[in-house]
């Protein structure tokens, strides 16, 4: 389900998010509102940096610290996918993308685990559906088991230091498993 993302260049810093959040990656977050329009030009920057070549991107990134116009960001930033070749296949799709791109982040340490796992439970919010999941809340994106220990307890897990260890051990555990298993 990936097809849009194979053979792109790899993984660099985007300003503003935690180490490893790849150009792809952005732009998933973009797709499902999860970044303000103001900070496509600092997006676009890094998409250059990480080696994607395009007009329109060049032109965004260069709009960087000049008087932000929504309308022209918007357009180049369209304009730049098109010449990219970075179609969308849908919410869904993105949400996968990040699902593996924070479960990632979770098993290399860069976000403690309650935190990536509510932001993986947080993609589910903004893009489940009507029979979206199969058998378990997060099936459709593929983070049930994360999503689970996120609501283990109800919460207070997190509450009682004991369980806190516990839970986010396994929630480490389990984005490691979906940091290195392949697209879905």
């Amino acid at each position: 389900m990936d097809e849009w993302l194979s053979g792109l260049p790899g993984p660099i810093a985007v300003s503003g998010r935690g180490m490893g959040i790849t150009f792809r990656e952005a732009v998933a977050e973009v797709e499902l509102g999860l970044v303000s329009a103001d900070q496509l030009a600092d997006i676009a920057t890094a998409g250059l940096l990480e080696g994607y070549e395009s007009p329109a991107l060049a032109t965004l990134a260069g709009q960087f610290g000049e008087p932000y116009d929504s309308v022209e960001a918007e357009r180049l930033w369209s304009t730049a996918l098109q010449e990219l070749n970075l179609p969308f296949e849908g919410r869904t799709e993105a949400a996968r993308v990040l699902v593996r791109a924070y479960a990632r982040q979770v098993a290399d340490g860069e976000l403690p685990p309650q935190l990536g796992a509510s932001k993986i439970a947080g993609l589910h919010r903004i893009t489940s559906h009507p029979g979206c999941d199969v058998q378990s809340l997060g099936d459709c994106i593929g983070a049930a088991n994360v999503i689970s220990l996120f609501y283990t307890d109800d919460g207070r897990g997190f509450l009682n230091p004991a369980e806190n260890h516990r839970i986010s051990d396994a929630i480490v555990d389990e984005c490691k498993r979906l940091a290195e298993s392949p697209a879905l």
